[in-house]
């Protein structure tokens, strides 16, 4: 199965695991922790996805509730790192 995002402008991209890993060791966190965190929203993301595609938004979100559970000093660094994206 292909997993889709679908961006906030409305466009799709294929999933990306490396983008979302990349992400979370930019805003502070460890490579273990970058990695742990991607693999648990990539089976999130395929549980939950609708027609196999997930909202960017949604992906987020599960980011940032995944990151607070692992080390809550560096989501602040992520919600961050987003907004200057």
């Amino acid at each position: 199965m292909t997993l889709a995002v679908l961006k906030r402008d409305g466009t799709t991209e294929d999933w990306d695991s490396e983008k979302v890993r990349r992400s979370i060791v930019s805003s502070g966190g460890t490579t273990e922790e970058g990695e742990s965190i991607t693999k648990l929203i990539e089976v999130w993301a395929h549980r939950f996805a609708e027609n196999d595609v997930v909202k960017s938004v949604d992906v987020k979100a599960k980011v940032i509730e995944l990151m607070k559970a692992v080390n809550s000093a560096f989501t602040t660094a992520y919600e961050e790192y987003q907004k200057v994206r």
